[in-house]
């Protein structure tokens, strides 16, 4: 397994996440800068690394708050490549993965 496999992997498994997590968007955001693949060959300025800064609140539940999504999974072309639903076979793992993700 080569070192382009096991990002291929870890991409799809992140985006599988990112696809079901339902925590704060300035994380979902952080980590889609961290997934995506470098553009013409020079690394991204990740832009929303400032939203982790601050612990994320546990307990009990604030006002909820509009969506601000920084990112659009339909238009990001490298997903199709990365698509976890036809790497992940398994639903026991796809389960496992939507549990943990949150």
């Amino acid at each position: 397994m080569s070192e382009r496999d096991v990002e291929t992997i870890c991409r799809a498994i992140l985006v599988y996440c990112l696809m079901h997590y339902q925590g704060d968007e300035n994380i979902k955001g952080f980590i889609w800068d961290l997934i995506s693949p470098v553009e013409n060959g020079k690394a991204k300025e990740l832009q929303n690394h400032s939203g982790l800064s601050i612990p994320v609140p546990r307990g009990r539940k604030g006002k909820k708050v509009k969506s601000q999504t920084t990112f659009d999974l339909q238009k990001a072309e490298w997903i199709r490549k990365y698509n976890p639903d036809t790497l992940f076979q398994d639903e026991g793992y796809k389960k496992h993965l939507k549990h943990q993700c949150n």
